[in-house]
């Protein structure tokens, strides 16, 4: 099963890279603009202990129980954790730089991204959630069989990408602790 988990994670991943192409001049504090009447994702309190990792431009706090993900060089900033091994339900992070000579914001990423989406990944859901103050676009969907959530953020002329992923009789069981780690996100620069 962490085989078949481990697999669908690099699946996405690689999606991910593959599929999305644009760039954000939105600097990553100030969105205000596009708050109101978003649903609000709370960073609630879990019932784990936590660490701050610092990766690249920004910090997250993750469960310190976690498993983290060896994915070696794939030519991109990446991170992943495997956040029960029982169940095989984990996330990952990309970050993904955007050709500087694009203009683009969040709802264009968002449309090339969908444009150039294979069927590997069949979202049968987008929208606008406001994070932490900041509007991150939240897509779910099936991949392989998998239910699959991610967020993007554009911004510093970057996608970031938060996915989480697991079997469907699991899926429910760690949301809280994925909304928990994507509230967490603080860009240091």
């Amino acid at each position: 099963m962490i085989k078949n988990n481990f697999f669908m994670l690099i699946t996405i991943v690689l999606l991910l890279v593959v599929t999305g192409c644009s760039t954000g001049e939105t600097e990553p504090v100030d969105q205000a603009e596009d708050i109101e009447g978003l649903e609000v994702i709370e960073g609630q309190a879990i019932d784990y202990e936590t660490e701050t990792v610092m990766f690249d431009d920004l910090t997250l706090n993750i469960p310190t129980d976690t498993f983290e993900l060896d994915f070696g060089d794939v030519g991109f900033p990446m991170i992943g954790y495997t956040l029960d091994l029982e169940t095989g339900l984990n996330f990952n992070m990309v970050i993904e730089e955007l050709p500087t000579e694009l203009k683009l914001d969040l709802d264009d990423y968002l449309d090339l991204l969908q444009q150039n989406s294979d069927a590997t990944i069949e979202y049968d859901n987008v929208e606008k959630v406001n994070v932490n103050g900041r509007v991150w676009a939240e897509l779910t969907g099936i991949t392989e069989g998998y239910p699959l959530i991610q967020r993007v953020y554009v911004a510093n002329k970057r996608a970031y990408v938060l996915s989480y992923g697991g079997s469907i009789e699991e899926f429910d069981k760690l949301i809280d602790v994925f909304d928990a780690i994507n509230y967490s996100v603080e860009f240091v620069n």
